[in-house]
């Protein structure tokens, strides 16, 4: 039996995936990097509980239930202080748990330590005031194909292995996120990821976007565009228009979540989506809790050094917790399947 044959056969069946979701109210969640983080690589290794506390209670108050996280590889290798990171992910769950969310945690296989490099001291480098995209970069880190550097294979198996099984039967745990998405000459790799997991057998179920549909218990994309719009702005791997993406998701017939969403600028906002989720009964997690040092508030592209635009194009709240449009907030309070 092929690999691919013998992973859709292991997959959880429909059924279970769907009593699984059910348990939780409509998921309403944000991918969370804390205010003072210029990443989401940071936040393990300079934990500001007070900072990270008062902006959970806040995402509380409006009432959100998860929180997606990610861990690249590079925590796990050299010089990337697996057991810190692991610690402060620990005590992130606590407090997580505290306000009454879950986490899901997105693993990111494919940033791996470049060995080539000596290790920088300076933590940020190149910082572009008024730019988000370039604050995904960590130093001494490369984000590669994977399939190309099959020396960092034992490094990946080793890392979903040690953190996936303190928490395998851990009910603040919503899923597993495998690969952030996966490219297409990694889908033979993205199998290895998942072949890996299955032999822990969490209890929680297992997804990836994309790449993963057929080998996932529950489905997950990411979609930043304008409804109704057949351009594509996030022609990215495998992304399709809003309407193409909602279709293909729910061809499944399992559980759907929007694991990244709200892209103002480009027409994806909360007014738009958020009448489709709640008729089709998928569940979401936007970008951005509060505006910060990443600047994921300024849109893809925007000029180096310009003013901030009127209209944000990811996160709902100031620094000090004032929402940037009231309005949005009691759509978020408000929502609910049809």
């Amino acid at each position: 039996m092929e690999k691919r044959e013998q992973l859709e056969q292991e997959r959880w069946p429909e059924i279970r995936a769907k009593n699984y979701i059910d348990k939780y109210d409509p998921i309403k969640a944000v991918n969370y990097v804390p205010s003072y983080c210029y990443n989401y690589i940071q936040l393990w290794y300079d934990f500001q509980e007070e900072i990270i506390q008062r902006e959970l209670q806040w995402a509380e108050s409006i009432g959100l239930n998860s929180l997606r996280m990610f861990i690249p590889t590079f925590s796990y290798q050299k010089d990337g202080q697996w057991e810190l990171v692991k610690k402060n992910a620990a005590r992130f769950i606590d407090m997580a748990d505290e306000c009454g969310m879950s986490v899901m945690w997105t693993f990111q296989p494919n940033y791996i330590r470049n060995e080539k490099q000596e290790l920088e001291q300076q933590p940020f480098v190149d910082f572009k005031a008024g730019r988000h995209i370039n604050h995904w970069s960590y130093p001494n880190t490369d984000q590669v194909v994977l399939s190309e550097y099959p020396q960092a294979m034992d490094d990946v198996f080793n890392m979903l292995h040690d953190f996936i099984n303190d928490y395998r039967d851990d009910t603040r745990i919503i899923a597993w996120d495998l690969w952030n998405e996966t490219s297409h000459q990694d889908r033979g790799v993205l199998e290895e990821v998942f072949d890996c997991v299955r032999k822990i057998n969490p209890s929680q179920p297992l997804t990836a976007c994309w790449e993963a549909f057929d080998l996932s218990d529950i489905i997950t994309f990411h979609n930043y565009t304008q409804p109704g719009k057949k351009e594509q702005n996030y022609p990215h791997y495998g992304s399709l228009d809003f309407q193409s993406e909602l279709k293909r998701a729910l061809s499944f017939h399992r559980p759907v979540l929007c694991t990244e969403c709200l892209a103002r600028t480009e027409g994806n906002t909360f007014e738009a989506f958020l009448p489709y989720f709640a008729q089709y009964h998928i569940g979401f997690y936007f970008w951005g809790l509060c505006a910060g040092s990443a600047q994921y508030h300024f849109p893809w592209g925007w000029p180096e050094g310009s003013p901030e635009p009127k209209d944000w194009f990811h996160c709902i709240l100031y620094p000090n917790g004032t929402a940037y449009r009231e309005e949005e907030l009691r759509l978020l309070k408000e929502f609910s399947f049809q």
